[in-house]
């Protein structure tokens, strides 16, 4: 009887500091295998493509294809990796359409009329304070604002109040305003809708966006 005693002490003792390992290798394979969520971003680079809507020259509603690139940095998880959830830093990106004559269709071609405008471009620069929350580790609701630098290769291809009655380029700043929504697709990328209304003098431009976001922290 001690004989088995013993052996099962033995044995017991080989075996509790195996499960023991086990268990503390499963939960570090769990933690990385959720690691790089939303919860966890740090840094991250979105590619875009939406559109545009605009008053052009001639006073009517119109709407343009669009593309660009943000860059997100979260300056709360950078400085201190307990702060998940809330993000907190700039937001600063690139966001191009080819306007072309009013009347042309979603990428700036086969207008109605020809107004002299069809080579006109748009150029926004946004620079912007994001802060959001995330519910879960797969969605995040947030706002930003700031400001945007507007480029018009043809001032008045575009009616946004001051040198919309120039034929040449011009560069503005104007403040801007909208809201942003996460949402994770796995440990390194997410989807990102991204609302977004510059305010001008006249009437307002709207950009809608949805990016893919890639995490490089």
């Amino acid at each position: 009887m001690k004989f088995h005693a013993t052996k099962t002490l033995l044995l017991l003792s080989f075996l509790i500091p195996a499960v023991v390992h086990a268990a503390e290798t499963t939960v570090r394979t769990e933690k990385e295998v959720m690691r790089n969520l939303l919860k966890d971003e740090t840094f991250s680079i979105k590619p875009l493509i939406g559109a545009l809507a605009y008053t052009d020259s001639q006073g009517d509603s119109s709407g343009r294809a669009a593309y660009g690139l943000t860059i997100d940095t979260n300056f709360l998880t950078m400085n201190n990796p307990n702060l998940t959830q809330v993000f907190f830093g700039p937001v600063i990106g690139v966001i191009a359409s080819h306007l072309g004559d009013p009347g042309s269709n979603a990428f700036g071609g086969s207008a109605t009329a020809a107004t002299g405008q069809a080579g006109s471009n748009l150029l926004l620069l946004p620079v912007n304070l994001k802060m959001g929350y995330a519910f879960t580790d797969y969605y995040r609701l947030g706002i930003h604002a700031g400001g945007t630098g507007v480029y018009r290769s043809v001032a008045s291809a575009i009616n946004m109040g001051e040198g919309s009655d120039r034929s040449g380029s011009l560069w503005k700043l104007y403040p801007n305003l909208g809201a942003d929504l996460d949402i994770a697709l796995s440990k390194t990328v997410a989807l990102s809708l991204r609302p977004d209304w510059t305010v001008t003098p006249e009437t307002n431009l709207f950009a809608g966006t949805l990016g893919v976001g890639i995490f490089l922290d």
